[in-house]
C-alpha cells in the first residue's frame, strides 16, 4: 500500500506546485466527471469503510465524508481545500493501516462475515484496497495531465 501512497503524494505535489492549487482540484475533464479532490478524498473514505465495515466490524469516524465521497456517490462542484483533503489520506490511511495489523495471526484467505454479501476473502479485500488508490490516483493523475495543458 505505500507504493500507492507514493505516487498519491506525488500527485498532491504536483497539485501543490500549481499556479493556483483550488483551481487544480476543481478542475473537471468534462461535464460530471470527477475532478481531483474528489477522487482524493474517494481514496481516503474508501480505506475508512474497507476499514470499518470490512476487515473488521467498527464505526465510522467520518459516516458523512463515506455517504458524500464513497461508492456511488456525484462529486459536486467544489473540491475541499488540499490541507483538508492531506489530513483526511493520512487519518484514513492510520484507520486501514490499524484495521489490518488487528489481522495479524487470521488466515487472509477466510471470508469473514463483513464480506459475506460479496463472497470475499481479507486478501480479496487487502487487494482491492491496493488497487483502488492506483486507479484514483491514475485518474486523478490523467485529470492533472489534462489540466496542465488547458491552463
Amino acid at each position: 500500500m505505500a507504493g500507492c501512497r507514493q505516487k498519491t503524494d506525488a500527485l498532491i505535489s504536483r497539485v501543490e506546485k500549481a499556479a493556483d492549487p483550488q483551481a487544480a482540484l476543481e478542475w473537471r475533464p468534462g461535464p460530471g466527471r470527477a475532478h481531483i479532490g474528489w477522487q482524493l478524498v474517494h481514496i481516503g473514505a474508501t480505506e475508512e469503510k474497507f476499514a470499518r465495515n470490512r476487515l473488521h466490524a467498527g464505526e465510522l469516524a467520518h459516516p458523512d465524508i463515506i455517504a458524500a465521497f464513497g461508492h456511488g456517490s456525484t462529486p459536486d462542484d467544489t473540491a475541499w481545500p488540499l490541507e483538508r483533503i492531506k489530513g483526511y489520506l493520512q487519518e484514513s490511511r492510520a484507520i486501514v493501516t490499524a484495521a489490518i495489523h488487528e489481522l495479524a495471526g487470521v488466515d487472509l484467505d477466510s471470508k469473514p462475515d463483513t464480506m459475506a454479501d460479496r463472497g470475499w476473502s481479507y486478501a480479496d479485500a487487502l487487494n482491492l484496497l491496493v488497487w483502488h488508490e492506483g486507479h484514483h490516483q491514475g485518474q486523478g493523475h490523467i485529470t492533472m495531465n489534462l489540466f496542465e495543458l488547458e491552463a
